[in-house]
């Protein structure tokens, strides 16, 4: 037997051990199963070696050579997507919004399209996909053609020593972060579009901002637009409140249980109390009915 089929003869091996039956239905059912948990090893080892080699400093260039793929194909294949980097530890327990997750879908088709790190400037095409940020953006005239014309005049594509392509700011990663932090700070349990649109707009550094303060539309006014979708910092004794906060109560007790809901949290206490409230009411309605 060749070094080849050697391979293949151990995972058959394995096939008919698991099945431990001669029943050819049987044999085929675990033969894919243990097909898709090998293909699922071998992802994990490919993408464990790669983050690895760029640890050590390669390229995408480099490491897209070895695999038999474009850079463009690696770093799409094996590098973070916006939305998925961990988070920040002072926004644990702040989800992304699905709206919001189309958006950053949308932005790093944009950045690919480029061929680019994710910047802000991507973000804003990104939001301009659907949400409120989407509808605020709209009236303010800010279109996908004017930012991409916009951005092109901006800002010239730099290659930094890895291989890696740049155009703008390249900081989209760090503002959904930013944007997570800062929904946090107001007791806020999801990260809508909103959010992240009045981060990026009001950064007076990033690439965001740049492109909407040429196009002619000033951080205040996008502030306006925004100011009754967006609450103020919670605060309890003079100081800001992080994390989970009851939006009726303002309980931030970690032991109380909480009820996420879109954009906010709710204590069990308080949700005791308006079953209590509703229930009351339901009885009170039905002794005033006339037989």
């Amino acid at each position: 037997m060749d070094n080849a089929a050697r391979p293949a003869m151990a995972l058959i091996d394995a096939v008919r051990e698991r099945a431990a039956s001669d029943d050819p239905l049987v044999l085929l059912a675990t033969a894919v199963t243990v097909a898709a948990e090998t293909h699922d090893a071998t992802d994990a080892l490919v993408e464990h070696f790669v983050a690895a080699a760029r640890v050590a400093g390669l390229s995408w260039t480099a490491i897209g050579d070895r695999l038999g793929v474009s850079k463009q194909a690696a770093r799409q294949r094996y590098a973070d997507r916006l939305g998925q980097a961990d988070i920040p530890v002072d926004a644990e327990g702040v989800a992304i919004s699905p709206r919001l997750a189309a958006c950053l879908q949308a932005a790093q088709d944009a950045a690919d399209t480029d061929d680019s790190v994710p910047g802000t400037h991507h973000l804003l095409l990104g939001l301009l996909h659907t949400g409120y940020a989407a509808a605020v953006l709209d009236q303010l005239g800010v279109t996908r053609d004017g930012i991409r014309a916009t951005a092109a005049r901006l800002f010239a594509q730099i290659s930094t020593t890895d291989g890696t392509r740049v155009l703008g700011d390249g900081e989209a990663e760090s503002a959904v972060a930013q944007a997570r932090r800062f929904t946090a700070g107001r007791g806020q349990s999801r990260v809508d579009t909103q959010q992240l649109l009045l981060v990026i707009a009001t950064d007076p550094g990033s690439a965001a901002r740049r492109v909407l303060n040429d196009l002619g539309v000033h951080p205040d006014r996008i502030k306006k637009e925004l100011a009754d979708m967006i609450p103020p910092p919670i605060r309890g004794r003079g100081k800001r409140v992080r994390g989970r906060v009851c939006a009726f109560c303002g309980c931030t007790n970690p032991d109380r249980p909480m009820v996420a809901g879109p954009s906010v949290w709710i204590c069990s206490a308080c949700v005791h109390l308006s079953l209590e409230i509703l229930s009351t009411g339901d009885r009170a309605l039905r002794s005033t009915r006339p037989a």
